[in-house]
This record gives structure tokens, sequence and C-alpha cells, in this order.
């Protein structure tokens, strides 16, 4: 069995992404556990306040779920058509933070899915910036709207290479 994480970073339609792809991992008998970021309510990262305005054990546990996990799927909506101020403020601490934030992402297999009216900016975005954190993310991808909705045949595809890449 295998150990998922998924990051999200929206409590509305994303977050709801995010468990219907949980339901799909549990049901193949693998663990996976969300973060929504927005739950963590972490201060706006400022270098000069990193050890006063975050406990630095909040942000370790963040990077352990992360380092312990066989993959990772990252969920965002497109904010005017780049990334969320969210996961921006997520990455930068946990960037920042921890004696090798980099196991977190280097060899790591991840794929990333967007809720979003557009959503092809965010996804692009998503693709450069965890790739530049050392994370392999798969070539297929998953942009669901209201008259799209993500088809659980593409999310088990998604999950089953998933599976494969990172055992």
């Amino acid at each position: 069995m295998g150990q998922f994480i998924i990051i999200t970073a929206s409590n509305q339609e994303n977050l709801k992404l995010a468990k219907k792809v949980a339901d799909r991992v549990l049901s193949k008998g693998h663990f996976v556990e969300i973060v929504d970021i927005l739950d963590l309510k972490w201060p706006l990262f400022d270098p000069t306040q990193e050890t006063q305005e975050l406990q630095k054990r909040e942000i370790e546990e963040q990077i352990l779920k992360l380092q312990s996990s066989n993959a990772s799927i990252w969920i965002a909506p497109e904010y005017n058509g780049g990334l969320p101020p969210a996961w921006s403020n997520f990455l930068a601490w946990i960037s920042k933070s921890g004696d090798d934030f980099r196991a977190a992402f280097n060899g790591k297999v991840g794929a990333i899915m967007s809720f979003s009216g557009s959503g092809t900016n965010v996804l692009q975005f998503m693709r450069l910036q965890l790739s530049y954190l050392g994370m392999s993310i798969l070539g297929r991808q998953i942009l669901a709207n209201y008259s799209k909705p993500a088809k659980e045949e593409s999310i088990d595809t998604i999950l089953e290479e998933l599976i494969v890449k990172s055992t």
C-alpha cells in the first residue's frame, strides 16, 4: 500500500475535487491525506518574521508528510491568470524551513489538477514550480469546471500511473 498526499489550495470546488480523488485513492487500497493549505492559516511569508510568526514544528510536519508520501497530488484554482496566494505562501514557508525541504520534492512523483473556469495557466505554473523544486510531474493532468466535471476514469488513469511510478 502506498501513501498519497493531496495538497489543495481551495476550500471550495477544488477541495471537492480533492475529496473525489481521495475516494478513488482509498478505493484502490492506498492511504491518503488531504492537506487544505487554507486550513493551516499560516501568515503571509516574511523572511524577517520566519521564526516568530510560525512554529517551525508546524512547517516541519507538512514537510515530513510530503517526504513520507509515495506520491502527491496538487490541486488549485486559477486566480487572476495565475497561482492562488495560499499556494505561493505554502511553498515559501516550506522552502525556508526544515533541515532538508528538497527531500519533499526531489525524486518524488506528482500530479496536478484544477477546478477552474480557465485553469490552463495555473496548471502550467504548478508544473513549472513543482518541477523546479525537483518533482517529476505526470504529463496527464485534470482541468475540470462546472460544464466539464472530472471523470473517474481520468482520475483512475492518473492514479494508476502515480502508483506505478512511485513504487
